[in-house]
C-alpha cells in the first residue's frame, strides 16, 4: 500500500505513475513461446545506454525477442520512442516474491541483462531458480554505495551469488563488487557501454534545422570556409559534430550552449553564467533542459525572474528539416538508430522567435541529442550541485567542448581520464562557467580542439560493446 501512495503522490507531477498499476504487481500479457532476450533498465538514462546492446541482439539474433523493463514512465516513454513496436515492453515489478513469479510466468526470458547497479533479492533468486541467466552489464559500484551494501553484506552476497555475470564498467567497479562478496570468476570489467553509443544522422539533421531557426550557424559561431583545415588536423567540414557541413550559415552567426540535465540549486547558477555571457555576447542562447522536465514551471520563473526572455520548446513546433538541408529521402522514415532521440516529422518552421529568445527550456523528453547537436559548447549539469553528475559522453561524441562543476562521482573515472585529454574542463561556480563559456565562445580554435579531443578520446574507448555480447551468448 505505501508502494501505490508513493506512486499516487508522485502523479501529481507525472500522471503515468498513477497508469498500469497492474504491471507492478507482475500482471501482464502471455508473450509468445520463443527465445527472449529481456533487458531492464531502470530510467532515460539506462534506456539509452542500453539501447546499442539492444539494436546489437537484434542484428545477431533475429529469431529472439527483445523484452525491455523499466521503472519509471520517464524511462518507458524513451522505449516506445526509441523502439517502437519492435520490442516488448512492461514494467518491472516490485521484488516481491508472488508479483515476482508472476512476472517470470507471462514473460518467459532466456536470458535477463540488467544495466548497472539494480539489485533485487526475489527477482534474482527467482530467476535462478527457473534456470535463467542474469548478467549484470555496465555495472558500476561508488565507494559509497558499496559502504551502504555492506551494512547488509549477507544478503547482498547471496543476490550477487544469483548472477551468472557481472559485466563492471572498469577495474575499480569490479573490486568493489568482489568485496561485497561477488565470485571473483564471475566479475569481468569489460568497459563503459556508454562509449558505444551511435549518433544517427537524422539526430545531426535535427540539430542543424534547430540552429538554423536560432538564428544561429549550422555548427559553430565561426565563419571558416569548408576548404580550410581545423586545427585538429581534419578538415574544417568535418571537425565539428563530426559531419560534412555547409560552409554557409543559416541565418546570423549566433552563439548557442546547452545547460544539460540540471538540478534544484544549480539551474540558478546556469543562468548567472548567461548573464556574463551575455555582457560579452548579447545574442547568445542557452539552451537549459532540466533533468526532470516536470521542473519546468519552476525554472522558466527563475529565468524571468533575472529579467531573462524566454521560450518553452514545449510550445514551439520543431523547424523544418528542409530549412536545414534535408532533402527528403528516409529521413521521415522512423529512425532505428539508438541516439535517435524524437519521432520524425514534417512540421512548420519557427518564424523569427529564435532571435528573440535568451533561454529556450527544454522541456521535454528524448530530445536532448539533438540540442547537443545545435549547440556550440556543453556544461553537463548534476555537477554545480552535490548530485554526481551526468554522462559527458553524449556532447563528446559529438564533438563538443565539455564543462562540469566539481561534484561528478558517479562518473568519476570517466572524467578522471576525460580532464587529461583536454576535452573537458572543470569549473567550480557560475562565475566560472560563465568566464569559461565566454573564452570558448571568442576562441574557434580552442573550441575545436576541445571537441575533437573529445570525438577521438570516445573512440579510443569503444568495444565494451563486443565484449558484452560475446559474453552474453556464452551465458547461454
Amino acid at each position: 500500500p505505501l508502494a501505490f501512495a508513493r506512486l499516487w503522490l508522485k502523479g501529481r507531477d507525472n500522471p503515468a505513475y498513477r497508469e498500469r498499476w497492474g504491471e507492478r504487481l507482475g500482471h501482464g500479457p502471455d508473450l509468445p513461446k520463443r527465445p527472449r532476450l529481456w533487458v531492464h533498465a531502470v530510467s532515460v538514462g539506462e534506456v539509452i545506454a542500453a539501447a546499442p546492446l539492444i539494436r546489437a541482439w537484434q542484428a545477431r539474433h533475429p529469431d529472439w525477442a527483445v523484452l525491455v523493463t523499466t521503472t519509471t514512465p520517464t524511462g518507458s516513454a524513451q522505449v516506445r520512442r526509441l523502439f517502437g513496436d519492435a520490442i516488448e515492453h512492461v514494467y518491472l515489478p516490485y521484488d516481491l516474491p508472488g508479483a515476482v513469479r508472476r512476472f517470470f510466468a507471462h514473460a518467459r526470458p532466456t536470458l535477463g541483462v540488467i544495466m548497472e547497479t539494480e539489485l533485487w533479492p526475489n527477482l534474482f533468486a527467482e530467476a535462478d531458480r527457473q534456470g535463467i541467466p542474469l548478467v549484470l552489464a555496465n555495472a558500476r559500484l561508488s565507494e559509497r554505495s558499496m559502504r551502504g551494501y555492506a551494512k547488509v553484506g549477507g544478503l547482498v552476497k547471496s543476490t550477487l551469488g544469483h548472477l551468472r555475470l557481472i559485466a563492471a564498467r572498469g577495474p575499480e567497479d569490479a573490486a568493489r563488487f568482489i568485496a561485497l562478496g561477488a565470485d571473483t570468476d564471475g566479475v569481468e570489467a569489460l568497459g563503459n557501454l556508454k562509449f558505444d553509443l551511435d549518433v544517427s544522422p537524422e539526430v545531426i539533421e535535427r540539430g542543424k534545422a534547430w540552429r538554423a531557426a536560432f538564428g544561429a550557424a549550422l555548427n559553430t559561431s565561426e565563419t571558416v570556409m569548408a576548404n580550410e583545415e581545423h586545427p585538429s588536423g581534419m578538415p574544417a567540414e568535418t571537425a565539428v559534430h563530426g559531419s560534412p557541413r555547409p560552409a554557409t550559415a543559416f541565418g546570423e552567426n549566433r552563439p548557442v550552449w546547452i545547460a544539460a540535465s540540471t538540478h534544484p540549486g544549480e539551474d540558478e547558477q546556469v543562468l548567472a553564467a548567461h548573464r556574463i555571457v551575455l555582457a560579452t555576447h548579447p545574442d547568445a542562447m542557452l539552451l537549459l533542459a532540466p533533468r526532470h522536465p516536470e521542473r519546468a514551471d519552476e525554472v522558466a520563473k527563475l529565468a524571468e525572474a533575472r529579467g531573462l526572455s524566454l521560450a518553452r520548446r514545449s510550445k514551439r513546433p520543431p523547424p523544418s528539416r528542409e530549412r536545414a538541408g534535408e532533402r527528403g529521402g528516409d529521413a521521415g522514415k522512423r529512425d532505428a538508430s539508438p541516439m535517435a532521440s524524437s519521432p520524425p516529422s514534417q512540421p512548420s518552421p519557427i518564424k523569427g522567435e529564435g532571435a528573440k529568445t535568451d533561454v529556450m527550456l527544454i522541456d521535454t523528453l528524448g530530445e536532448l541529442m539533438d540540442f547537443y547537436a545545435a549547440s556550440d559548447i556543453a556544461f553537463v549539469g548534476g555537477s554545480l550541485v552535490a548530485h554526481g553528475g551526468h554522462n559527458p559522453l553524449e556532447p563528446a561524441v559529438l564533438g563538443l567542448p565539455v564543462l562540469t562543476g566539481p561534484h561528478v562521482h558517479n562518473f568519476r573515472e570517466v572524467y578522471a581520464a576525460m580532464l587529461p585529454t583536454g576535452a573537458a574542463r572543470e569549473v567550480r561556480d557560475a562565475d566560472a562557467l560563465g568566464e569559461a563559456l565566454v573564452e570558448l565562445l571568442g576562441d574557434v580554435p580552442l573550441r575545436q580542439s576541445m571537441g575533437a579531443a573529445g570525438k577521438a578520446w570516445v573512440e579510443t574507448h569503444r568495444g565494451a560493446l563486443e565484449r558484452l555480447i560475446e559474453r552474453m551468448e556464452s551465458a547461454l
